[in-house]
């Protein structure tokens, strides 16, 4: 059985090298930070390569998967994205830099960057312990309980009341950061218990 027909070229023409120069290796995010990126490339016969052989795409990576989100763009050897404060509120999650060149014979060349994310855990407890709490509107969970977020992603919390345990009535009172029964909080830089 034979295939079908291909052509094979044969081109003594080199493909051009490219680099990412920000955002460097091992840079992280939080919610809110703006992102700048600039490449740089060049070609054995072409030389600098201009700005308009430079597309970039960034994609958000969620568990085991990837949304897009920016479009690939041609056109610029710089640009900025701003990572948003709301949306997807797990921890496994980052985003991929591509940097794709092309030179005056086609050839190209593909360089990618993770931007991983700042994270810190948030405790949730109640006194007594054993009541209930509802974080980003989900069922609420009885407590302590603890998640990991991505710094500056906004979550919601709320205190359902009253509430029964072990036969005993329990009202909301207060929250230790002062915020009303139902309330938003940025997720923080460092550990913290609510």
């Amino acid at each position: 059985v034979l295939s079908n027909v291909a052509t094979l070229s044969v081109t003594a023409d080199k493909p051009p090298t490219a680099q990412i120069l920000t955002p460097v290796p091992g840079t992280t995010y939080f919610g809110g930070m703006v992102v700048n990126y600039s490449g740089s490339a060049s070609d054995f016969e072409d030389g600098d390569l201009p700005a308009s052989a430079f597309t970039w795409q960034v994609d958000f990576h969620h568990n085991s998967h990837i949304h897009p989100f920016i479009a690939a763009r041609t056109g610029s050897k710089k640009g900025s994205f701003t990572i948003p404060r709301r949306g997807e509120t797990s921890s496994n999650v980052y985003y991929i830099l591509t940097l794709k060149v092309i030179d005056s014979g086609d050839l190209t060349k593909t360089i990618v960057r993770e931007i991983l994310p700042q994270k810190a855990k948030m405790t949730f407890a109640t006194q007594p312990a054993g009541l209930k709490i509802s974080l980003d509107g989900q069922d609420p969970r009885v407590t302590p309980f603890t998640v990991t977020g991505v710094v500056g992603i906004i979550r919601s919390i709320s205190a359902p009341t009253p509430q029964t345990l072990k036969g005993t009535s329990y009202i909301f009172q207060a929250w230790s950061d002062g915020g009303a029964k139902n309330h938003e909080i940025n997720t923080p830089s460092v550990d913290a218990t609510y």
